[in-house]
């Protein structure tokens, strides 16, 4: 049995999804993480170490996974984050962060041209998280519990 301190954490990873056209159906990921784990019980989770492991050999295997480290965890595990998109978008992914940054704030936006133009090409962004105080942070959170939404709540945008 593995002993508690072994399990992932809650909130130790981020996983960034940009839109990316037609997403592979699952049939079609590169990696099982059966591969690389023994299934165990029902309502066993999988160690960090297996976790960074199974991330780890996406992003080796498919162009459209990219896995960053973003500092350590109070761990002193990573603390690390799977960008999931297409090859087109991975190449932009600057330009993409910078429209964003742009519809964030009404402000940096010249006119309805602009905005036009922004929402065009942008591309949605999904925040996947265990940490509620990251999630304060978003324009819309959706909680899941058990694969059920238990809460769809659109937040006022924080001015920083």
């Amino acid at each position: 049995m593995r002993d508690e301190d072994d399990r992932a954490p809650l909130g130790e990873e981020a996983v960034e999804l940009l839109g990316a056209g037609d997403p592979p159906g699952v049939g079609e990921l590169p990696v099982d993480l059966a591969e690389l784990v023994e299934p165990g019980e029902d309502r066993k989770l999988a160690t960090w170490d297996e976790l960074v492991a199974y991330y780890e050999k996406l992003a080796r295997t498919s162009p459209r996974v990219r896995l960053d480290t973003l500092g350590t965890t109070t761990k002193g595990r990573p603390f690390i984050m799977l960008t999931i998109t297409s090859p087109e978008n991975h190449a932009r992914l600057d330009e993409l962060r910078e429209i964003n940054r742009k519809l964030a704030d009404p402000r940096r936006i010249s006119g309805p041209e602009e905005l036009d133009r922004l929402l065009a090409q942008g591309r949605t962004v999904v925040l996947i998280t265990h940490e509620p105080e990251v999630a304060e942070f978003a324009k819309r959170v959706i909680e899941l519990r058990d694969g059920q939404i238990v809460r769809d709540v659109r937040q006022k945008q924080l001015v920083a």
